[in-house]
């Protein structure tokens, strides 16, 4: 009878399904482990559609983003990108030429919201790390954190050591951002994402910091 009652639990915990969309930034083991499934996004290049993460893995769209894309190309992105509220050229210009990097979060509906900026790289890591200690004090009885990136694995990799030393977590990984992902931030940029348990910051995992290069 005890084994009858484990094995049907186990059958209703597989009945219930998650999906989520590409924009996750989890790894293939964390998907398969907890067995979430993904609906592609598209990804566009000129005028080319790729499902994201099925036709266009992330390695793929970070060296088509290195090509040396035409004017028309240029332009359209260009257009975009101030379409979607991307820094005025003056603005951005100005940024880069006093490398300062902005702190973006995700509020209660998921919207991006500007949080901070810092000047240099050599200053990130602790502003961020400071804006997520007030996230989750006091500590919670479980943590588990990700780091997500767009072409910055030494940077991910500081991010999570420091991360790993600070909290213990049960589970800190790594993964590579994905092309939805990346076309709004661009190269260089980060981000961590952490899910508590038994702690006054929520059961519930969300995004926390993220910096764009």
């Amino acid at each position: 009878m005890r084994a009858q009652h484990r094995r049907l639990a186990h059958e209703e915990r597989r009945a219930v399904a998650v999906v989520s969309d590409t924009s996750a930034d989890l790894p293939d083991p964390v998907l398969d482990r907890h067995h979430i499934s993904l609906v592609p996004l598209q990804v566009v290049f000129g005028d080319e559609t790729f499902r994201d993460r099925v036709e266009l893995k992330p390695n793929q769209f970070y060296r088509r983003l290195r090509g040396h894309p035409g004017p028309a190309h240029h332009f359209a992105a260009h257009a975009a990108g101030l379409r979607t509220g991307a820094p005025r050229c003056p603005r951005a210009w100005i940024a880069g030429m006093l490398d300062v990097k902005r702190i973006l979060s995700l509020d209660a509906t998921g919207r991006v919201i500007p949080v901070d900026r810092v000047r240099g790289k050599d200053s990130l890591v602790p502003r961020v790390l400071g804006l997520l200690e007030q996230r989750v004090t006091p500590r919670p009885t479980m943590v588990r954190f990700g780091v997500a990136h767009a072409e910055a694995p030494e940077m991910a990799e500081r991010v999570r050591n420091a991360l790993v030393a600070a909290y213990q977590p049960g589970e800190c990984f790594v993964t590579l951002g994905t092309g939805v992902l990346a076309t709004h931030v661009g190269p260089g940029a980060w981000a961590v994402f952490y899910q508590v348990e038994d702690g006054p910051a929520g059961g519930s995992g969300r995004r926390d910091q993220g910096t764009t290069q």
